[in-house]
């Protein structure tokens, strides 16, 4: 009995996903299943890294990039002739999905941590507490009409996701806000 429970925890922590890791998230759209750390060099590279930064994000040295290429065909185009076309084709993919999952966990930390108030408050720790009264401004009457605003469709809002723009906007609408409050 003991033995299964050890095998049981031993597969769950192998199928655990990090979602600090870049390499699931291009692992997903890449079709060819690679070395962890050369997708984690790809991922990064593929994201604008230089290849220097992208070894030292690894961590991994450029030595073993060189012997990556010299030994591994595909690895060789993708990371040299091909590295622009990934990049058109993954980079701005690979970031959006990454922000994706995290605004996904931080939205759930954000409910787990409002369910909590309303249900049991008292039970809610020192953190909880803090990050209750840090995220109660980001659900305000003037959030939602950025976000609704930014996201209309009638407005004609392009399909590709633009987080300068984004940003722009809520600084835009903050500071009209803000002139018009004050008159």
């Amino acid at each position: 009995m003991e033995n299964n429970s050890q095998a049981q925890t031993q597969i769950q922590s192998q199928n655990k996903i990090n979602p600090d890791s870049p390499t699931s998230i291009i692992e997903a759209m890449l079709p060819v299943e690679q070395d962890s750390k050369k997708m984690q060099y790809i991922s990064y590279r593929a994201s604008g890294f230089s290849v220097e930064e992208a070894c030292q994000m690894v961590p991994c040295h450029q030595k073993s990039v060189s012997r990556w290429r010299d030994s591994d065909p595909w690895f060789n185009k993708l990371d040299t002739e091909g590295m622009s076309d990934l990049r058109d084709r993954v980079g701005n993919k690979f970031l959006m999905n990454q922000f994706n999952r995290n605004m996904q966990m931080f939205l759930q930390l954000d409910f787990n941590i409002l369910l909590k108030a309303h249900s049991d408050p008292t039970s809610m720790t020192e953190f909880e507490q803090v990050y209750l009264g840090k995220v109660r401004n980001m659900y305000s009457a003037q959030q939602l009409a950025i976000i609704s605003q930014i996201f209309d469709p009638k407005k004609g809002l392009d399909k590709t996701f633009d987080f300068s723009k984004l940003t722009m906007t809520i600084r835009r609408e903050r500071d009209t806000l803000e002139i018009h409050a004050e008159e």
